[in-house]
């Protein structure tokens, strides 16, 4: 166990985190075993921040495969950094953004292949998208909002984070642990 400070540390945040070291030489990522543990913590919903970018594309990669991962087990997970969240979409859910959405978003297929349905959006789409192929990127909002539904297979969806001047609700960038979610809930 490691030591905690004792006044405005970590245990002052989060009297139960069990701080444990890894070792510097193993079969994991730090990230993938915290995951891990939260998991095993019946933990449903993680927020990544710090997850993208930096000096490691390396560690970037690994994290976009670990969000894959543990939405395939059923939790839902999420990469933030300045500019952007990700966030994986499986087969079985959609996912709806209310008319006032901005911005860009682009879809990755996570699997060889991906059936979708992009509704609403300035480029509409329902078909395959596979992982060769970077075919779905930079589509935008247009005052309808949009839906996304996955039918097979799995799709990274890449959103900016975009933040108000005057106000910023993180609960809106996110979506829900239902299969049919809403970001902006």
């Amino acid at each position: 166990m490691v030591e905690r400070p004792s006044k405005f540390g970590w245990s002052y945040l989060f009297p139960s985190l069990d701080l444990t070291p890894c070792k510097r030489e193993k079969d994991d990522t730090d990230t993938r075993l915290a995951m891990l543990k939260l998991f095993d913590a019946g933990v449903k919903k993680v927020y990544v921040f710090g997850g993208l970018g930096g000096k490691h594309l390396d560690h970037s990669i690994a994290n976009i495969q670990l969000i894959h991962e543990f939405t395939g087990k059923g939790m839902k997970a999420f990469l933030i950094s300045e500019s952007e969240y990700l966030y994986v979409l499986k087969a079985g859910e959609r996912v709806t953004y209310p008319s006032d959405s901005k911005g860009i978003i682009s879809l990755f297929s996570l699997s060889e292949e991906t059936t979708l349905s992009i509704r609403d959006l300035y480029y509409e789409y329902e078909g395959k998208i596979d992982n060769k192929r970077a075919f779905t990127v930079s589509n935008e909002f247009h005052q309808k909002g949009g839906t996304i539904e996955v039918f097979e297979g799995a799709a990274l969806i890449v959103r900016p984070v975009l933040f108000s001047e005057d106000h910023f609700n993180i609960s809106m960038y996110f979506p829900s642990t239902d299969s049919n979610f809403t970001p902006y809930q």
